[in-house]
Parts: C-alpha cells; sequence; structure tokens
C-alpha cells in the first residue's frame, strides 16, 4: 500500500487524516513504498525487466533476458563465413561428382540441407539469436546458389564430358556421309583418304576472335558438295591456312554443335571459293572438331569445368566475407533484428 507520510493507521485497520490526503498514485512525485528509497523506485519503473519477475514472467510479457547481441564477436564472424561458404562448396562437388550418375540422391541431399538450415532458423528464433539466425538465412542462400552452379556446370560441361568418357569405341564415317545421323556423344574417325583442304580454309572475324573453317573431303571430290568442316578459333590467316588441328585421316573427330558465328564463316568461305553445299533443309553444313586424342579432350573439359567451379567458390567466399563484416560493422544490427521477430 502507498500512503503519504501523514497518514496514521490505527489497529483496527481504519485510517485518520483530511479527506484529501488519501493515497496518492505512483506517478505523484513524492510518492514512496514504505521501506524502499526513492532511488529503488526509479530502477524498479525503468525499462529493465523487474527483478522481482521470473524468467517465466518476463517472456509472457515480452521481456525476455536473451536479446541479439550488438556486435558479432570474432569467432561468429568466421563461423558466418565458413559455414555458407562450406555448404556451397559442398552443393557444387556433390553436383560434379555424383549428378551424372545419381541424380536422384543429389536432389534429396540438397533437400536435407535445406531442412537443415531452415531448423537453423527456427532454432535461432525461438533463443532469439541474431548469429544463428544470419547463419541459417546465410547456408539456406548458399545451398541455392550451389545448386545452381552445378546445375548450370552440369549442363555446360559435364554432362559431355561423361559422355565421351564412356565412348569406349571409334566410329568410322565417310566425308560425304549424312551429318544428320552423326553421334554427338561419341568419338570419330574419317575414313582413308579424308583430306583437310587448307587451300579453301577461312578466317572469319567476330567478337574479337578469329573463328577458322575448312572443308573435309574425300581426295579428288572437290565437285561434291562439302558436308564436314574443320572449326578452331585464332589458329588461321584470313585465307589458305588452317593450324586448328591434325590431318582429319589421323585424328580423332568430335561433332561441334551448331554454332552461328561459325556457320556465318562457312557460308562465307563458301561464297568466296565457289564451294557447293547442301541445302540447308536436306543437311546442314557439320561443324567438327580434329584433335590428337581422346584424353586430350576430356582433360580441356574437365580443366575448364573445375576452373569454373573454383572461380565460383572463390566468388562466393568474397561474398560470404563482405556480408558478414557488412552484418558486423552495423551499430544496431541485433536490435533492428530483434525488432523484426
Amino acid at each position: 500500500m502507498i500512503y503519504n507520510d501523514k497518514w496514521q493507521i490505527d489497529g483496527a485497520g481504519a485510517s485518520t487524516g483530511p479527506q484529501e490526503e488519501r493515497r496518492k498514485p505512483l506517478s505523484s512525485p513524492d510518492s514512496t513504498l514504505v521501506g524502499l528509497p526513492t532511488a529503488e523506485l526509479a530502477d524498479v519503473s525503468s525499462d529493465d525487466a523487474p527483478v522481482w519477475m521470473s524468467e517465466d514472467d518476463q517472456d509472457v510479457f515480452g521481456m525476455s533476458s536473451v536479446r541479439p547481441e550488438v556486435r558479432m564477436t570474432l569467432c561468429d564472424m568466421v563461423t558466418a563465413i565458413l559455414v555458407p561458404w562450406a555448404a556451397f562448396a559442398l552443393s557444387l562437388v556433390i553436383f560434379i561428382c555424383l549428378y551424372h550418375d545419381h541424380a536422384v540422391l543429389v536432389w534429396i541431399l540438397q533437400i536435407l540441407c535445406t531442412l537443415l538450415a531452415l531448423c537453423t532458423v527456427l532454432t535461432g528464433h525461438r533463443v532469439r539469436d541474431a548469429m544463428i539466425i544470419s547463419l541459417g538465412f546465410l547456408s539456406l542462400a548458399s545451398i541455392a546458389l550451389g545448386a545452381a552452379a552445378g546445375t548450370w556446370l552440369e549442363a555446360e560441361y559435364l554432362q559431355r564430358f561423361w559422355q565421351l568418357y564412356r565412348a569406349s569405341s571409334y566410329q568410322l564415317i565417310l566425308p560425304s556421309s549424312d551429318p544428320s545421323k552423326l553421334p554427338m556423344d561419341s568419338f570419330l574417325r574419317f575414313s582413308d583418304g579424308t583430306v583437310l583442304d587448307d587451300f579453301h580454309a577461312l578466317g572469319y572475324l567476330a567478337k574479337g576472335n578469329t573463328y577458322c573453317v575448312a572443308p573435309i573431303r574425300l581426295t579428288g571430290s572437290s565437285s561434291e558438295p562439302v558436308r564436314y568442316w574443320a572449326v578452331g578459333k585464332n589458329c588461321c590467316d584470313r585465307r589458305g591456312t588452317f593450324n586448328c588441328g591434325p590431318q582429319p585421316e589421323h585424328a580423332a573427330v568430335i561433332a561441334e554443335h551448331l554454332d552461328e558465328t561459325f556457320l556465318r564463316a562457312v557460308l562465307q568461305a563458301s561464297s568466296v571459293y565457289h564451294l557447293p553445299l547442301e541445302e540447308v533443309d536436306v543437311a546442314k553444313p557439320q561443324l567438327v572438331t580434329l584433335i590428337e586424342h581422346p584424353s586430350q579432350l576430356l582433360a580441356e573439359i574437365w580443366y575448364e569445368s573445375t576452373r569454373v567451379a573454383v572461380m565460383a567458390a572463390l566468388m562466393h567466399l568474397a561474398v560470404c566475407v563482405i556480408a558478414v563484416l557488412t552484418m558486423a560493422t552495423a551499430t544496431a544490427y541485433g536490435r533492428k533484428l530483434k525488432d523484426s521477430l
């Protein structure tokens, strides 16, 4: 009970004193609690949770003593950088090593990792820990980016790598054979008597590169339509030279998908040298790459895919460092995150 100093209480509990000096509210400047100094009253009315409230009561009234830290420690920063980066790298490695044979298993692992990251976010929300929440969201983004990068690598490099890796034999073809029936997932060889007509080679300048094309034909068949063209980049002059691989009869041949720039080079060469071409609706000119040995191409594809994967991992590490440093240097980071919960 809160009383003025002038109040008197008799043994029966009846109050005496002026009627106008009855009990005063806490908001009154001169109000006090019996036995408590004014300084302690100021502490009770402060923003902090009262000392006489239990932790359960504080949770009920939104006064939980567990609050986000305003600043991250060095250990928190290192963890927030390395854990999401490890999630990205693991996701990328899983795609590179397993997707070609175990696609379903890869997606199951991706879903499990995503659920684990979601559990991390929910745990951080429950205990009101900004560090755990940030770790969960960064891991979610890293897993998604790793899956996207792995899918792109599989479609761009690894699918063809594994197809050629499993090709156990060569298929013999003639320069006059129909290109539409040419397999794209195996190594080829031209028959004996096939020559590279570098006299009719041409270098087409486009996009800062020289796109080189040269017809492949049988000896003494200059009047027949050209169906196969050897291609390469930056390995020829404007006219009459072609240094993009060995002679066709001694080379492993890889069929290439039709590229618009190389197609323009083929059309220009046929126009300049008056070479007969098949009609487009009958058979398109087939582009091929000449290499010394199949292992040469496999090594090039694997090296390129690995280089892209390493660059992606380094770029993601840099992004994680920037993101964590930005959060660590924000003075109101923990308070803003708590207010959003």
